[in-house]
């Protein structure tokens, strides 16, 4: 797989962004950025997302997923109080919204914010009908050690429990 990345970077390299149109130049760092991530070249990946972010008149998709490898990148780099916000801001783009309250989750979890994982969690494990099952027994794991963290064994239990169902697959 990062061969495949590898062989879009080359590519892109062969070209000067500075001689493409401001739309099309959006659309290169955006790309470039990705490849860059996707091989785990995350400072070089920053430079490009960060100048999709920066574009005013940058396309909604290519900057809604720049805001979210950005937000990747903060949490690699253990900024978690940035990939925090990054992260809450993504709740409403439809296209992360399964995705995100996972990684908030862990976070908050990371973060020891336990109250507030609490507080919110419950709520992404209904709302979030969408989730995928391993991000589900996620949340219910991460859901469960905070309660467990707040003395509420009571609370814990069934969510503990429905993560290691669903590790045990069951």
């Amino acid at each position: 797989r990062r061969k495949k990345w590898a062989k879009a970077l080359e590519a892109f390299d062969a070209l000067n962004p500075r001689r493409l149109s401001r739309s099309l130049r959006t659309e290169f760092h955006f790309k470039r950025g990705h490849a860059r991530f996707e091989k785990g070249e995350l400072d070089a990946a920053r430079g490009d997302l960060m100048k999709v972010v920066g574009d005013a008149s940058a396309r909604p998709e290519y900057l809604e997923a720049a805001r979210y490898y950005l937000a990747h990148i903060a949490y690699a780099e253990g900024r978690l109080t940035t990939a925090l916000a990054a992260f809450e801001e993504l709740l409403a783009v439809e296209a992360f919204s399964n995705a995100v309250p996972v990684y908030i989750a862990q976070i908050l979890h990371e973060l020891q914010r336990f109250e507030d994982l609490a507080e919110r969690g419950g709520a992404w494990l209904s709302e979030s009908s969408d989730l995928r099952e391993s991000d589900r027994q996620e949340l219910s794991r991460l859901l469960g050690t905070a309660h467990f963290h707040l003395g509420d064994c009571t609370q814990a239990q069934p969510h503990l429990e429905a993560a290691w169902r669903a590790a045990d697959g069951q």
